[in-house]
């Protein structure tokens, strides 16, 4: 699962950028019992991050930069072989670049 979102990351970097939203890094994946990967976007006005764990575990957070406040938060557990990442992160892009 983890591998997944690192490719679409790495692969949507350049059209993200063009919406507003830069990706700023993206981790790879950690060599543990459960390998996750994490990504951080940034727009204008807001910070996210998109943590993503091999089990299927998803963790979505948006940060408004000035107030250091919590926006959106979602924890989501996919199942699928072959997700949909675009689908999944939909709302989440659309709240970065609110």
């Amino acid at each position: 699962m983890e591998e997944l979102f690192y490719s679409w990351f790495k692969e949507h970097k350049e059209d993200l950028l063009k919406t507003g939203i830069a990706t700023e890094l993206i981790s790879e994946p950690t060599l543990t019992d459960n390998p996750a990967i994490f990504a951080d976007h940034f727009s204008s006005t807001r910070m996210g991050r998109v943590t993503v764990w091999n089990s299927g575990s998803i963790e979505i957070e948006v940060v408004e930069q000035d107030a250091s406040e919590t926006v959106y938060y979602k924890h989501l557990e996919i199942n699928e072989e072959n997700p949909r990442v675009e689908v999944i992160l939909r709302e989440y892009f659309n709240r970065l670049i609110y």
